[in-house]
């Protein structure tokens, strides 16, 4: 993430800025956990549609609080591509089995990479179709190791990179706790965070090719959050943190649609906007007081 959380700067890849016709946009899941945090999530993407077309709302919630009436009008209406885009709740979304998703968006760390896993499986389940999945996580997951993760030292936030992947990813379920816990360790200097992926697929670019660290061979099974941070920070390989954790059989995909780290380049489907630079406001300076005649 690398524009502060309620911007929502970072999902403007999500609006085409050449967009011609509501087509133009990809049609899409935004999963959060945040009911209300969504409704400000929808406003700015609403406000980065041509103002020709927001008018026909193309980006819609849809989450438990929602009537079952509207849920299913909503549904129906992303299905024949009226809507493009569906911001939903977890629970709400995981029942949507629609084949033709473009991308699946996870805003801000899921609670497990069970949940996430889940998420990245609702992209192109059409056969033959490809899919984009994506997880744009907070600034704190790089505040820790991944040691301090595994023996339960963690923090109360989690994530702090955006990892992209071509759908999809390994298959499992877990039984460890929630992502974010209880204490907060030591945290680690800004160039573990950095070398950990932390301004991996920012604006520039300038930090997209990662070198590969040695990295545990085998994730403990208890891990926080099914390994969660692992699959954050790992250097090598998302879907191979994958075939770990979830004891999958290794299955070989080309590393051009694999992940980013096995091609950065998935990164220019990904960028967020340009970063604002604010300029700084100019102190008065202060003279010897002058009398008055």
């Amino acid at each position: 993430m690398e524009h502060p959380m309620n911007t929502y700067r970072d999902l403007d890849f999500l609006i085409p800025d050449n967009m011609t016709t509501p087509l133009d946009i990809k049609k899409s899941f935004i999963y959060t956990d945040d009911i209300a945090g969504g409704a400000a999530l929808i406003n700015h993407l609403n406000s980065q549609v041509k103002e020709e077309f927001r008018a026909k709302g193309l980006v819609h919630p849809y989450n438990a609080a929602m009537s079952t009436t509207y849920r299913k009008l909503v549904l129906r209406l992303f299905k024949e591509g009226v809507i493009r885009i569906l911001v939903c709740t977890d629970a709400a979304g995981m029942g949507c089995n629609i084949p033709d998703v473009d991308i699946v968006v996870q805003w801000k760390a899921p609670s497990n990479l069970s949940s996430w896993v889940q998420c990245a499986g609702r992209a192109a389940q059409a056969a033959g179709r490809e899919g984009l999945a994506v997880m744009i996580v907070e600034k704190s997951a790089f505040e820790i190791s991944t040691t301090a993760a595994s023996s339960g030292e963690f923090g109360t936030n989690t994530a702090s990179v955006s990892q992209r992947c071509n759908t999809r990813g390994g298959h499992g379920r877990g039984h460890s706790g929630r992502g974010r816990g209880q204490g907060r360790p030591a945290k680690n200097g800004p160039t573990y965070g950095v070398s950990h992926g932390a301004k991996h697929g920012q604006y520039s670019g300038a930090h997209d090719t990662m070198t590969r660290l040695e990295e545990c061979e085998e994730i403990p099974g208890d891990v926080v959050g099914e390994g969660l941070y692992w699959y954050i920070q790992t250097t090598v390989c998302h879907r191979l943190i994958l075939t770990k954790i979830f004891r999958n059989k290794p299955s070989y995909v080309s590393p051009t649609r694999c992940c980013d780290l096995c091609n950065p380049k998935l990164f220019d489907r990904t960028r967020p906007s340009e970063p604002i630079v604010t300029a700084r406001q100019c102190s008065v300076k202060k003279g010897e007081p002058v009398a008055l005649v």
